[in-house]
């Protein structure tokens, strides 16, 4: 994050919350306990709430243990927690999400808002209650794999020349600068023209992610939900549609 003042600076009087995603879709990252405790200190002073977007809790990597502002008790009449089944038990499709807060204001706001626009299935209910009985060795042997996964992107990655990248603490995004000039054009040269062996790969612009678009150009984000093996094959097609791109 910014430095504290920084921050400080941009709220105003119609600042009502922070909104914060951690770990962080697209690049991975994990707020630290003094980022998180800057961000507490601000939002005592300047009465705000803290919506704390924690979907990849579970996929911390390299032994860390995940930090939530859930379990602050310095704000906890200020942090509504987003969560998900999507991303723990892979099931993206069932749309199922919750929210979790002590502040009985916010709670009571947020139920009308469930009840008069929003609506999960009933079989998704059903389905998601089941997830949640799962063993914790699933967990742990998903975050296992998603580890090995995260390490062999990021190895071959880093084998294709111009390549740069910070290997993310996790969810499981990886923002990747490429040497080229105009990610968006590189893609539609990946959809429209690439083929090797009759695959392609497909990957999304990092000017998606950001705010000033001019900062991303030549970023794209990269989900390494695939198996290894099959990482290493996209990583070898990245670095064969790059070397075609360059010549055009």
């Amino acid at each position: 994050l910014p430095d504290i003042s920084k921050i400080e600076k941009l709220i105003t009087n119609k600042t009502k919350a922070f909104i914060l995603n951690t770990p962080g879709n697209p690049t991975g990252r994990v707020y630290t306990k003094r980022e998180m405790d800057d961000i507490a200190y601000l939002a005592k002073k300047h009465n705000l709430f803290i919506i704390s977007d924690e979907v990849y809790r579970d996929f911390i990597y390299d032994g860390e243990e995940f930090l939530s502002f859930a379990a602050r008790k310095d704000v906890e009449d200020r942090v509504i927690l987003i969560e998900s089944t999507s991303k723990r038990f892979s099931a993206c499709g069932a749309r199922v999400g919750f929210l979790a807060t002590k502040n009985k204001e916010a709670y009571e706001a947020l139920l009308k808002m469930a009840q008069t626009r929003l609506s999960v299935s009933y079989i998704d209910q059903v389905g998601a209650v089941e997830l949640f009985k799962l063993d914790k060795n699933y967990l742990h042997n998903q975050l296992a794999e998603y580890e090995v996964r995260r390490d062999t992107i990021c190895d071959e990655l880093l084998k294709i020349e111009g390549v740069v990248l910070q290997k993310p603490k996790g969810a499981f995004h990886i923002l990747v600068k490429l040497p080229i000039a105009d990610s968006e054009d590189f893609i539609q040269f990946l959809l429209n023209e690439f083929n090797y062996e009759g695959e392609t790969v497909l990957i999304t612009p990092g000017a998606d992610f950001y705010f000033n678009e001019s900062l991303s150009k030549n970023m794209v984000r990269i989900s390494y939900v695939l198996k290894a093996e099959d990482l290493k094959r996209a990583a070898l097609l990245l670095r064969i549609a790059l070397d075609e791109y360059m010549k055009k």
